[in-house]
């Protein structure tokens, strides 16, 4: 008997895609989905009324603003150059799966951007500048809810402190998660895409197949090397951006592997992996990482298949 396919099938994928976008996020999150979403839709061979529409609303709803200010051009230009990115790939290479076109154009869009900032420096301050200002905002305004919610009792300094200190990471480390919340968004933006225009929920792979070319384990050394050398400078910055980009990516990785080598996770199991992981999240962010580079050189999956 053949099982029927569910037309929810890969909405879980789907979702926890989105929801990476809405955490690692410095744009706007609903942006880095629905503009790459309606360049898919306008470059698709095959038109079909619902996802024209659906791609016509998204970029109306993504261009749409009362207050437009210098960040609102930047982070729709960014996004509009990765979408265009995508699909130009996609049109290219149909047939490969979703995430080597994805890490084509975001390599592709993050070289363009890198060549116009770099030859203006003060561009990128002022960026610079802009995101920090926004993150600065954002933590403002959260202390200023929960101070509400505590019935105007101030939070401790020392947590004042230490929620400011976390916001200025985040804008030091605001290029990789710029990266990663768009490489979701692209991931979100297909399977939607996917789904509308060929009906189909299998625009996402599995998390036990997550993987990558070997050859980007470069970029980890090279980020490593980097923030070796001048931790305190711009070559640093860059390498720390690099560690955080390829970190993520290879502990999702080490996180398939494991995946695989438990044959599955329940949902019961994903919930109680969810509450481990925010109460032990630098542990098993680093085993997940070490399985990932170990499955580098090692190919643990098909090691396991084998026996």
């Amino acid at each position: 008997m053949v099982r029927a396919r569910t037309p929810l099938r890969g909405w879980g994928r789907a979702g926890a895609l989105f929801v990476a976008t809405l955490m690692f996020s410095v744009f706007g999150p609903l942006v880095l989905v629905l503009i790459p979403f309606a360049c898919l839709v306008f470059s698709s061979p095959a038109k079909r009324a619902l996802p024209v529409m659906a791609g016509a609303l998204g970029m109306v709803v993504a261009l749409a603003g009362v207050t437009r200010s210098g960040l609102w051009y930047v982070e729709r230009g960014w996004t509009i150059i990765l979408g265009g990115c995508f699909a130009a790939v996609t049109l290219r290479w149909p047939e490969r799966k979703f995430l080597p076109r994805a890490l084509l154009a975001l390599a592709i869009s993050g070289a363009g951007a890198w060549a116009a900032l770099g030859l203006s420096p003060r561009r990128w301050a002022i960026i610079d500048g802009m995101v920090a200002a926004r993150l600065r905002d954002g933590v403002s305004t959260s202390l200023e809810a929960l101070r509400v919610l505590r019935d105007g009792t101030p939070l401790p300094g020392t947590v004042i402190t230490t929620v400011f200190q976390a916001a200025e990471w985040q804008s030091n480390l605001f290029p990789a998660m710029l990266g990663l919340s768009s490489l979701a968004a692209l991931g979100t933006a297909w399977w939607i895409y996917v789904r509308l225009v060929r009906g189909s929920g299998e625009g996402l792979g599995e998390l036990r197949d997550f993987r990558f070319d070997d050859q980007l384990v470069w970029l980890l050394v090279a980020g490593a090397a980097l923030f070796i050398v001048q931790p305190d400078g711009a070559a640093g910055r860059v390498g720390l951006n690099l560690l955080a980009f390829m970190g993520a990516l290879y502990a999702l990785r080490g996180a398939g592997v494991a995946v695989t080598l438990t044959r599955g996770v329940s949902a019961l199991g994903w919930v109680l992996l969810a509450l481990a992981f925010l109460l032990l999240a630098p542990f098993l962010f680093a085993a997940a990482l070490l399985i990932g580079l170990s499955d580098t050189w090692m190919d643990i999956r098909a090691r396991a298949r084998r026996t």
